[in-house]
């Protein structure tokens, strides 16, 4: 029973383990400028407040399809 125990954590380590991909896009100075301004009032730097809006995006995006 605990080496099953053992390889359910050592999975969700794993899970939680996942590697990152680089991705680049291009979008004007301005609007770069407002993204960063509203980022920093979240308490949020450039690439954490991204990640937090494509995430916002894609659970808005996800959960409107299941209504359709």
């Amino acid at each position: 029973m605990a080496e099953s125990n053992d390889k359910t954590v050592q999975l969700k380590r794993k899970s939680q383990k996942e590697t990152k991909v680089l991705t680049t896009f291009s979008i004007e100075q301005s609007f770069k400028a407002e993204l960063e301004e509203l980022f920093h009032s979240m308490g949020l730097g450039w690439s954490a407040g991204i990640r937090f809006v494509l995430r916002d995006f894609y659970r808005h995006n996800n959960s409107s399809s299941d209504d359709n």
